[in-house]
Order: C-alpha cells, then structure tokens, then sequence
C-alpha cells in the first residue's frame, strides 16, 4: 500500500510538471515573407491550437515554436 501512494505521488508530480504553462511562438510562411505571433502562457496543446487557428486564417504553413 506504501508502495502504491509513492508511485500515485510521484505519476502526481510528473503530471503536475509536464502542464506547465509557458511561451510559445507560431511561425506562419507563405513561401515569400515569415510572420510570427507570441502565444503567451499556455500549455502546449492550447498553444497547438491557437496555431493551428492562424494557420486556417493566415492560409500559410504554421509552425509552433
């Protein structure tokens, strides 16, 4: 049972640090000019998304960065 909380604690903390929230940049390219945008203090699957977003507006390859 010891065993068990330890592991439970340890998944807990692991989970805890990898949704940190941070800065991202999405880079969009139309072949001819580079534009980014900050995305500021979000995990990176609402930082994928937001660029994701970018890419269908600015109708260019975006990347998250």
């Amino acid at each position: 049972m010891k065993n068990l909380i330890i592991c439970i604690g340890l998944l807990a903390l692991f989970i805890g640090v990898a949704s940190c929230k941070k800065d991202w940049t999405c880079t969009c390219s139309d072949g001819s000019s580079l534009y980014s945008w900050p995305i500021e203090n979000v995990k990176k699957s609402d930082a994928q998304a937001t660029c994701d977003q970018l890419t269908d507006i600015y109708a260019g390859t975006c990347s998250l960065e």
